[in-house]
Protein backbone atom coordinates (compact mmCIF):
# COMPACT_ATOMS: atom_id res chain seq x y z
CA UNK A 1 0.00 0.00 0.00
CA UNK A 2 1.64 3.11 -1.13
CA UNK A 3 -0.48 6.68 -0.35
CA UNK A 4 0.49 8.93 -3.01
CA UNK A 5 -1.32 11.69 -2.65
CA UNK A 6 -3.34 13.14 0.84
CA UNK A 7 -4.93 16.22 1.89
CA UNK A 8 -6.52 17.11 5.16
CA UNK A 9 -8.93 20.42 5.57
CA UNK A 10 -10.74 21.59 9.16
CA UNK A 11 -14.32 22.74 8.46
CA UNK A 12 -15.33 24.81 11.21
CA UNK A 13 -19.21 25.99 11.53
CA UNK A 14 -20.09 28.95 13.18
CA UNK A 15 -23.60 30.42 14.03
CA UNK A 16 -24.88 34.43 12.74
CA UNK A 17 -22.94 35.54 16.08
CA UNK A 18 -19.42 34.39 15.55
CA UNK A 19 -19.51 31.18 18.09
CA UNK A 20 -18.44 27.71 17.38
CA UNK A 21 -20.99 25.24 16.20
CA UNK A 22 -18.90 22.25 14.78
CA UNK A 23 -15.76 21.08 13.10
CA UNK A 24 -14.87 18.42 10.88
CA UNK A 25 -12.30 17.34 9.27
CA UNK A 26 -12.06 16.22 5.81
CA UNK A 27 -9.21 13.41 4.86
CA UNK A 28 -8.94 11.76 1.52
CA UNK A 29 -6.06 9.86 0.50
CA UNK A 30 -5.19 7.73 -2.92
CA UNK A 31 -3.97 4.31 -2.55
CA UNK A 32 -1.99 2.05 -4.26
CA UNK A 33 -2.42 -1.65 -4.08
CA UNK A 34 -0.50 -3.95 -7.14
CA UNK A 35 -2.02 -7.11 -8.33
CA UNK A 36 -0.39 -9.22 -11.12
CA UNK A 37 1.94 -6.91 -12.13
CA UNK A 38 -1.18 -4.15 -12.10
CA UNK A 39 -1.50 -1.12 -10.25
CA UNK A 40 -5.03 -0.32 -8.81
CA UNK A 41 -5.96 3.12 -7.30
CA UNK A 42 -8.13 3.45 -4.52
CA UNK A 43 -9.39 6.91 -3.17
CA UNK A 44 -10.51 6.12 0.57
CA UNK A 45 -12.62 8.67 2.21
CA UNK A 46 -12.16 10.58 5.53
CA UNK A 47 -14.31 7.52 7.06
CA UNK A 48 -11.84 5.06 5.69
CA UNK A 49 -14.05 3.86 2.55
CA UNK A 50 -13.34 3.26 -0.85
CA UNK A 51 -15.09 5.51 -3.36
CA UNK A 52 -16.64 2.87 -5.82
CA UNK A 53 -17.32 5.39 -8.87
CA UNK A 54 -13.40 6.69 -8.67
CA UNK A 55 -12.17 2.72 -8.51
CA UNK A 56 -14.23 1.90 -11.42
CA UNK A 57 -13.40 5.00 -13.65
CA UNK A 58 -9.67 5.03 -12.87
CA UNK A 59 -9.14 1.09 -12.76
CA UNK A 60 -11.31 -0.04 -15.64
CA UNK A 61 -12.33 2.85 -18.16
CA UNK A 62 -8.60 4.39 -17.84
CA UNK A 63 -7.05 1.26 -17.82
CA UNK A 64 -5.58 1.52 -21.33
CA UNK A 65 -4.04 4.62 -20.04
CA UNK A 66 -0.49 4.56 -18.84
CA UNK A 67 -0.49 4.02 -14.78
CA UNK A 68 1.43 7.82 -15.07
CA UNK A 69 -1.15 8.97 -16.29
CA UNK A 70 -3.74 6.95 -14.43
CA UNK A 71 -2.48 8.43 -11.28
CA UNK A 72 -2.68 11.74 -12.35
CA UNK A 73 -6.06 11.69 -12.91
CA UNK A 74 -6.36 9.98 -9.70
CA UNK A 75 -4.83 12.90 -8.00
CA UNK A 76 -7.18 15.34 -9.71
CA UNK A 77 -9.92 13.29 -9.01
CA UNK A 78 -9.04 13.62 -5.22
CA UNK A 79 -9.63 17.31 -5.39
CA UNK A 80 -13.01 17.03 -7.37
CA UNK A 81 -14.25 14.59 -3.70
CA UNK A 82 -12.39 16.97 -1.54
CA UNK A 83 -14.25 19.94 -2.41
CA UNK A 84 -17.81 17.94 -2.89
CA UNK A 85 -17.22 16.57 0.66
CA UNK A 86 -16.06 19.79 2.50
CA UNK A 87 -18.65 21.95 0.69
CA UNK A 88 -21.47 19.42 1.54
CA UNK A 89 -22.39 18.75 -2.02
CA UNK A 90 -23.76 15.47 -4.14
CA UNK A 91 -21.56 15.22 -6.97
CA UNK A 92 -24.10 14.10 -9.18
CA UNK A 93 -26.34 17.64 -8.59
CA UNK A 94 -23.54 20.37 -8.51
CA UNK A 95 -24.42 23.82 -9.76
CA UNK A 96 -22.56 26.66 -12.39
CA UNK A 97 -22.07 28.29 -8.63
CA UNK A 98 -20.54 24.95 -7.38
CA UNK A 99 -17.99 25.09 -10.45
CA UNK A 100 -17.44 28.55 -9.62
CA UNK A 101 -16.13 28.04 -6.01
CA UNK A 102 -14.58 24.53 -7.48
CA UNK A 103 -12.65 26.56 -9.42
CA UNK A 104 -11.82 29.11 -6.85
CA UNK A 105 -11.17 26.26 -4.29
CA UNK A 106 -8.51 24.77 -6.93
CA UNK A 107 -6.84 28.41 -7.31
CA UNK A 108 -6.18 29.29 -4.12
CA UNK A 109 -6.37 27.83 -0.30
CA UNK A 110 -4.29 28.50 2.76
CA UNK A 111 -2.70 26.95 5.21
CA UNK A 112 -3.30 28.02 8.62
CA UNK A 113 -2.33 26.34 11.77
CA UNK A 114 -1.07 23.66 10.02
CA UNK A 115 -4.56 22.46 8.70
CA UNK A 116 -5.44 23.82 5.16
CA UNK A 117 -8.37 26.22 5.14
CA UNK A 118 -10.22 27.67 2.18
CA UNK A 119 -10.20 31.08 1.30
CA UNK A 120 -12.43 32.27 -1.28
CA UNK A 121 -11.25 36.03 -1.16
CA UNK A 122 -8.00 37.59 -1.89
CA UNK A 123 -5.51 37.46 -4.81
CA UNK A 124 -5.78 34.44 -6.72
CA UNK A 125 -2.24 32.78 -7.02
CA UNK A 126 -3.06 31.08 -10.71
CA UNK A 127 -1.82 28.45 -11.99
CA UNK A 128 -4.46 27.89 -15.34
CA UNK A 129 -2.94 24.93 -16.45
CA UNK A 130 -3.36 22.58 -13.44
CA UNK A 131 -6.64 23.95 -12.81
CA UNK A 132 -7.86 23.03 -16.88
CA UNK A 133 -6.18 19.53 -16.37
CA UNK A 134 -8.11 19.03 -13.45
CA UNK A 135 -11.20 20.17 -14.98
CA UNK A 136 -10.30 18.07 -18.40
CA UNK A 137 -10.07 15.49 -15.52
CA UNK A 138 -13.82 15.77 -14.15
CA UNK A 139 -15.28 16.74 -17.33
CA UNK A 140 -14.00 12.86 -18.50
CA UNK A 141 -14.96 11.19 -14.80
CA UNK A 142 -19.10 13.05 -15.36
CA UNK A 143 -18.78 11.93 -19.08
CA UNK A 144 -18.11 8.23 -17.75
CA UNK A 145 -20.45 8.22 -14.99
CA UNK A 146 -23.16 9.98 -17.42
CA UNK A 147 -23.77 12.83 -14.53
CA UNK A 148 -25.01 16.03 -16.48
CA UNK A 149 -23.11 19.02 -15.69
CA UNK A 150 -23.59 21.73 -17.92
CA UNK A 151 -21.65 24.35 -15.96
CA UNK A 152 -18.69 21.98 -15.90
CA UNK A 153 -18.86 21.05 -19.30
CA UNK A 154 -18.96 24.77 -20.52
CA UNK A 155 -15.57 25.47 -18.63
CA UNK A 156 -13.21 24.84 -21.37
CA UNK A 157 -10.20 27.01 -20.67
CA UNK A 158 -9.32 29.29 -17.50
CA UNK A 159 -7.62 32.43 -18.59
CA UNK A 160 -7.07 34.54 -15.64
CA UNK A 161 -5.05 37.58 -15.97
CA UNK A 162 -3.56 39.09 -13.45
CA UNK A 163 -3.87 43.10 -12.64
CA UNK A 164 -0.12 44.25 -12.33
CA UNK A 165 0.24 47.28 -10.16
CA UNK A 166 1.79 50.11 -12.45
CA UNK A 167 4.36 51.32 -9.58
CA UNK A 168 5.54 47.74 -9.43
CA UNK A 169 5.66 47.03 -13.01
CA UNK A 170 8.26 49.94 -13.60
CA UNK A 171 10.33 49.67 -11.12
Amino acid sequence: QIVLGRSSYLVEASDSKGSFIARNKIDYRVETVSRDGIDYYLLVDSAGRSVHAFFVHINYTMLPKSPNTRRTVAGRLRKLYEYVDLMGLDIRKLTSGDITNFILFLQKFSLSNGEFRIEFAGKYNPRNNTVNQVLAACRNFFRDLEIDCPALMEVKQLHIRRELDTDMAYQ
